[in-house]
């Protein structure tokens, strides 16, 4: 064979996979893991990893025989000797949102592909299947020598495309790329840049009032011990040494503006499991502050929380600047404990509660401040948690607590686009989300794309819309999905101020236009809420 594959065992006990070949030799660490490689196994893990390389010289790539069934390490074993009409799938597929070409209001969806096979140059034909919100639409044919493929205005939601190549009657396996439009979709993607080949990046934390090139936000690497202070465009500007010994992964960060004297703090947590959930208090720099270690003073919860020490594997973390809780998140038990910020690490029962989807992922927790501006009392911060539906989507959701319950609020936010997602940030209307495993940080929409005051949803503002919000408030009348729509005067309230404002905009000259995202009469424009709230969703 052309190639060697080598499993072994480093200094750290984690195990190793090196690949050796004329061309030079690379070696992947997976911590935690051992490596068995044999002829039978076909080294899956190994090929896995290594899916665009050609470990026995065939000419078809270690994916290709992987999911053939064929073995990657023997040079006369090919997928076409198991399956006669074989036929090699996509090499990649992925989308991308593209701007609206045909000022429809929609944006559209770019599909680009790979395919090669040593047998041909093209398939026949290729065909790709969109899925929606599970439910599957037609098939389209494209033909064998098409690489991309434009989706032209798709509708909001969670798409799967599917596709296959076909060949003298062979029909390849699937390919999928996910992609969410609206509320959850991808608005860019920033690989982190620190000198480690492999990074997990599993929970960041902003300062919103980080001068312009200073540390706005904080993340943690749990693969390296190692925390990054980014800049607002996610460039590295410091990397701070985990508080905890070597080998001990740092998962949860909150930052907390009042800490270290107003100078502002990090409170990190502490991934080890079997032991008592650990929290370390730290300046910016790096500087010890102090330990939590948590410990329920009463039984409470579902979980029938008992007295004594807390067990458990600190996850997603925020900090309530309102309320000054820290919400450190248990990916073992989905629980979500909520306590005193500078406390004993004594847990606040009514603060603490169950996530409301069992068995969800608990790498992401964040608060979410309370951005109403109309001056009523009683508002609160709510919670940002990761969740899954039924189905098994990924999706960020949002709760209020009281007495230690959770309450869902509206639907979730889909982040089915972004593979094995961490922890998350919301800012105005964005959400940024980190991915675990390929150490990148993504930015999504927290709201679908609308135009404000476009009520009735014809991309003109008139006094149609002006009916349309009268009849919605007084005559039971349907509103739009988006009801931030609605919300003219935007101060996340749906009442009559509403239809007064956009009537003055339209009739009284000198009267100020409807808030972002608006544009002008004469060029109207969407976007994001950049005030999102749970009283004027927009999904």
């Amino acid at each position: 064979s052309p190639t060697s594959v080598i499993s072994g065992v480093d200094a750290n006990g984690d195990g190793t996979v090196s690949v050796v070949s004329p061309s030079g030799t690379s070696q992947q660490t997976f911590p935690g893991e051992r490596v068995f490689i044999n002829a039978a196994s076909t080294a899956v893990p190994v090929t896995s990893f290594y899916g665009g390389q050609d470990f026995d010289g065939d000419q078809y790539s270690n994916l290709d025989e992987l999911l053939s069934g064929s073995s990657a390490i023997d040079a006369l074993e090919d997928p076409s000797t198991l399956i006669p009409d074989y036929v090699a799938p996509m090499g990649t597929l992925s989308s991308a949102v593209i701007p609206d070409d045909d000022a429809s209001g929609f944006d559209e969806v770019l599909l680009q592909w790979s395919w090669e096979s040593p047998v041909a140059d093209n398939p026949d034909t290729f065909e790709i299947t969109r899925i929606t919100d599970g439910v599957a639409g037609d098939p389209v044919s494209v033909p064998g020598t098409a690489r991309d493929y434009i989706d032209v205005d798709p509708p909001v939601g969670t798409h799967v495309y599917v596709g296959v190549a076909s060949r003298q009657g062979g029909t390849s396996s699937i390919e999928e790329s996910v992609l969410v439009i609206g509320a959850g979709e991808v608005e860019q993607e920033v690989p982190i840049d620190v000198p480690y080949e492999f990074t997990e990046i599993y929970d960041i934390t902003s300062n919103p009032t980080a001068p312009e090139d200073g540390a706005r936000f904080y993340c943690t690497d749990s693969a390296n011990g190692q925390i990054y202070a980014l800049d607002a465009n996610f460039a590295p500007v410091a990397i701070i040494p985990s508080p905890f010994p070597a080998g001990v992964p740092c998962t949860g960060i909150a930052y907390v503006r009042t800490g270290d004297n107003n100078n502002g703090s990090l409170v990190i947590g502490n991934g080890q499991s079997g032991v008592q959930m650990h929290l370390i208090e730290m300046t910016l720099s790096g500087e010890f502050i102090r330990d939590y270690f948590l410990f329920v003073p009463v039984p409470f919860g579902s979980k029938s929380m008992l007295p004594g020490a807390v067990e458990g594997s600190a996850a997603g973390m925020g900090y309530d600047e309102d309320s000054g809780k820290l919400y450190v998140s248990d990916q073992g038990t989905c629980v979500i404990y909520g306590m005193a910020h500078g406390g004993s690490g004594e847990i606040d029962p009514n603060a603490s509660f169950s996530h409301p989807s069992e068995g969800s992922s608990q790498k992401g927790c964040t608060t979410k401040q309370c951005q109403q501006s109309n001056g009523l009392v009683g508002c609160t911060s709510t919670i940002l948690l990761t969740s899954q539906t039924e189905d098994g989507t990924l999706e960020i959701i949002e709760v209020s607590v009281a007495n230690g319950v959770a309450t869902q609020i509206g639907e979730g936010i889909s982040i089915a686009g972004i593979e094995d997602p961490g922890g998350i940030v919301i800012e105005g209307g964005s959400i940024t989300v980190t991915g675990n495993s390929d150490g990148t940080v993504y930015e999504v929409q927290a709201t679908s794309s609308f135009t404000r005051a476009d009520t009735n949803e014809d991309f003109v503002i008139d006094i149609g819309d002006v009916i349309t919000s009268l009849d919605y408030l007084f005559a039971g009348g349907a509103g739009p999905e988006c009801l931030a729509r609605l919300d003219v005067n935007d101060d996340n309230l749906l009442d009559i101020g509403d239809p007064i404002y956009l009537l003055n905009a339209l009739f009284v000259s000198g009267s100020p236009n409807p808030p972002e995202p608006f544009g002008s009469f004469a060029d109207l424009v969407t976007g994001p809420d950049p005030t999102p709230s749970a009283e004027t969703p927009c999904p």
